[in-house]
């Protein structure tokens, strides 16, 4: 392969060809500053094109971002690597490919591209497997490239909602729950809420098993009363409206456990206790035990906060949550 390094003007890039920018990310202050004042000092990676006076870049695109950001009306020389116009794509790709050895992991999103992208030029399933994944930081596993090729299918639903953006290959890969008519259903519904990592698991799990437990599509579930009231509400915010809808899935998931979260709620406000203690039970209420978290300062404190936890008041009281724990009410 005839390798040519050489220097070129800044207008000679064909900055329509970004067919290779697979990492599709803005360069960072620090490196437009030093662009700014030093301009780019490593060559880009281009080729040449047949029939045609510009080239395209294979590898440099934050680079070449950058001094587009700076350079203003200006058309500076850029150093180059020049790769001839006969290599193929899969030649290219895998220079490419290499190029991200070592980066942070690429968002779902982005792997999908790449994914779709090789797909379309011919690289096999053992190829997915054993070189391009663990090129982009990912273990080899036909399991993992059988999920992304799926997802590529709705690569242009999600590329229409923000809040998908930075989540990884296996939390998009939740959606695989569900029929490809109620993934788009979903993304419309969820995406004023942003939920991001285990909280986008979590509701998608809950929605999957209510779904399953009622036999019931995710359309016709989220026209079940409240939740069209809290999908559609226009004032409340994102982290509300996930707490709110998170909340209600769960009382049809775990309807046992809410009425007995809600019963120790209740019991918990009559108690009368110091101000300096927090009462707290598992989460699951798997444990028959509460847990009780002082803090004094010293032995006369400790003593009257002990008395009142032990008043004549609360003692009903206490009976009542421990039966409850126990099951026994």
């Amino acid at each position: 392969m005839t390798e040519i390094y050489s220097t070129i003007q800044y207008t000679d890039i064909d900055s329509f060809d970004t067919s290779m920018d697979w990492a599709d990310s803005n360069p960072s202050e620090m490196l437009r500053q030093a662009i700014s004042h030093s301009g780019i000092l490593m060559p880009l990676t281009v080729q040449s094109q047949s029939g045609k006076q510009t080239f395209r870049i294979i590898d440099g695109f934050r680079r070449y971002k950058a001094l587009k950001q700076v350079c203003g009306e200006e058309n500076p020389q850029i150093p180059v690597k020049i790769l001839p116009e006969s290599l193929s794509f899969k030649t290219l790709a895998m220079m490419r490919l290499h190029g991200f050895s070592g980066e942070r992991a690429f968002s779902g999103i982005r792997l999908c591209r790449v994914i779709r992208q090789l797909s379309e030029n011919g690289f096999s399933g053992d190829e997915f497997t054993s070189q391009v994944l663990p090129l982009l930081g990912l273990s080899p596993s036909r399991k993992t490239v059988q999920i992304l090729k799926q997802l590529v299918e709705f690569l242009p639903e999600m590329e229409a909602y923000p809040f998908l953006q930075e989540l990884g290959h296996e939390d998009l890969a939740v959606l695989l729950r569900f029929s490809a008519t109620e993934i788009p259903v979903i993304l419309q519904a969820f995406h004023s809420m942003n939920p991001g990592g285990n909280k986008w698991k979590a509701l998608l799990g809950l929605l999957h098993d209510i779904c399953r437990i009622q036999q019931k599509t995710v359309s016709e579930l989220l026209r079940v009363p409240p939740l069209p009231e809290i999908l559609e509400a226009a004032h409340l915010q994102g982290p509300v409206r996930y707490r709110m809808l998170k909340e209600q899935l769960e009382q049809w998931r775990f309807p046992t456990l809410q009425r007995l979260r809600h019963d120790l709620n209740e019991l918990r406000h009559q108690l009368k206790i110091p101000t300096n203690t927090q009462l707290e039970t598992d989460p699951f209420l798997e444990q028959e035990s509460i847990t009780l978290r002082l803090q004094v300062s010293s032995a006369p404190e400790l003593q009257d906060s002990l008395h009142s936890l032990n008043s004549e008041q609360n003692e009903p009281l206490w009976t009542k949550m421990f039966e409850l724990l126990k099951g026994r009410q």
